[in-house]
């Protein structure tokens, strides 16, 4: 395939990427469940969301990469890549050996105050952590136009869980060899992606004020971006945390069950999103009218999308969850949660394609502000709500600082980026309250004049009745959605 490929093959390897990883996280919960308990993998999943920040440690050199090597495509001479691949490479490693022995002692800490002392998990969690040498690699591969190669890079993670975890469970069922396998499921697509790396290049030596000038370059864009990376990831980890510190083993487990629901809606709107950086950071400079119609579809199809799976998922939560997770775990406690964060997720569906045009424009530090609050509210919040209300009461604390921050979003895009608010609202956000507004009416209606509206057969009608109006809304109104727009965002070249 040519290396310039339709944005829609991209979105189609995200898809194939997102799906595979969303069922081997579906999955493979209940085999480990009932083969270690959820609170041996209770701890492994807290050492885990420690060892996620350490990722971070390479100062955003990753978005760097993409963002300052994707425009030379398009330029008659491709500049050299050598002080970039040298910079990149010089900061990760120097990042992998601090944060590898930090990882060990935080999760040492925590499994001993947990009665596990003498585990190998703090050594794999260390591993992982590691692991942010390797990353510019697949972002390299994003960056030259291999997109496509760098996603089927990543689908080695989830074939990997899959083959091993089945075997672990089989042969060695204890927790240990559980985390081998996911931190060697997290390494390898990162290993692999810089084995493509041109080595020769990388190798070759690179003048001091060359390779200086690349360094500043790349740490001056990657911290503002890590900024908000880092401030994201501690939003996505930070429930995790919360309820490790509060509550028992188990509770994680229960609050990761309910999370990786969430998280999978969240993957499937990045479906939708992430092919269409790189072309938007050639774009943005010289054809901004060209990179806002992209924007715009893009934005469109997001919340499009996010409605129509949020509105189908609710009604049948309890009856998935149950089947999913079966009696021992306390499944209406899950669902509720799961509910919660799918609703706060239909407002958060903005968040990824204004986020990723801030990068094209140079600014990806621009919604640092409504994200610190968002952090800083969890924080507050999640703390007594889950005193309250359990795993509950955290996922209502990571969804009622949306009502502020998408506002909070919009404005500062308005201001900063040019976009205007009332064709955004048409465009965007209009149609989805229209069509996601009949598809709740006929949900709510069918489940008020249905009998069996609690039992298993009437959750699913209520679901096909939302995914019915939902529909005959879209069909009906068809000459309000911008189908335009989403039908030129999918032409755009990678």
């Amino acid at each position: 395939m040519a290396r310039s490929s339709r944005a829609a093959a991209g979105v189609a390897h995200s898809v194939t990427l997102g799906s595979v990883t969303i069922a081997t996280n579906v999955l493979l919960l209940p085999l480990v469940l009932s083969t270690v308990g959820a609170s041996s993998y209770g701890l492994w999943l807290f050492v885990l969301s420690v060892a996620s920040f350490a990722t971070f440690a390479d100062l955003g050199v990753s978005s760097a990469v993409v963002h300052y090597s994707a425009p030379a495509r398009v330029r008659a001479h491709r500049p050299h890549y050598e002080g970039v691949l040298q910079a990149a490479a010089l900061i990760s490693c120097l990042a992998a050996l601090i944060v590898a022995p930090a990882t060990y002692a935080v999760a040492t800490l925590y499994l001993d105050s947990e009665g596990l002392q003498g585990s190998v998990l703090p050594v794999l969690a260390a591993t992982v952590a590691a692991g942010v040498g390797f990353k510019p690699g697949l972002a390299l591969l994003q960056s030259d136009g291999r997109y496509l190669v760098e996603r089927r890079l990543q689908l080695l993670n989830p074939v990997l869980r899959i083959i091993g975890t089945v075997l672990v469970c089989i042969w060695v069922p204890k927790i240990e060899a559980i985390a081998l396998v996911e931190t060697v499921a997290i390494l390898v697509p990162s290993l692999a992606g810089s084995a493509l790396v041109p080595w020769k290049r990388l190798l070759r030596r690179t003048p001091w004020r060359v390779l200086k000038v690349a360094l500043a370059t790349l740490v001056g864009y990657g911290t503002r971006a890590l900024s908000v990376a880092l401030v994201g990831t501690a939003l996505m980890q930070g429930g995790t945390i919360i309820v490790g510190i509060r509550g028992t083993p188990a509770d994680v487990t229960y609050w990761n069950a309910a999370f990786r629901v969430y998280l999978a809606a969240r993957q499937a709107n990045g479906w939708v999103v992430l092919p269409f950086l790189p072309v938007l950071t050639r774009l943005f400079r010289n054809q901004r009218t060209a990179a806002m119609s992209i924007v715009e579809g893009v934005t469109s199809a997001s919340v499009l999308t996010t409605i129509l799976g949020v509105g189908a998922f609710i009604p049948i939560s309890f009856l998935v969850v149950g089947i999913w997770l079966g009696p021992a775990v306390p499944g209406a406690e899950v669902a509720i949660t799961i509910s919660v964060l799918l609703i706060g997720l239909v407002l958060n569906s903005v968040h990824g394609p204004l986020s990723m045009i801030a990068e094209a424009a140079r600014r990806p530090g621009l919604f640092l502000p409504p994200q610190v609050f968002w952090l800083l509210a969890l924080v507050v919040s999640g703390l007594p709500l889950f005193s309250m209300a359990g795993i509950v009461g955290v996922a209502v604390a990571l969804s009622w600082p949306l009502l502020v921050v998408e506002p909070w979003y919009l404005v500062r895009a308005r201001s900063a980026l040019g976009i205007p608010l009332r064709g955004w609202w048409a465009n965007c956000f209009r149609p989805g309250i229209l069509v996601g507004g009949c598809g709740a009416v006929a949900a709510v209606g069918m489940y008020v004049a249905n009998p069996w509206a609690n039992t298993p057969a009437g959750a699913i009608l209520t679901s096909a009745s939302f995914v019915a109006g939902f529909a005959a809304a879209s069909v009906l109104s068809r000459k309000l959605l911008p189908l335009a727009a989403i039908r030129h965002a999918l032409r755009a070249e990678l």
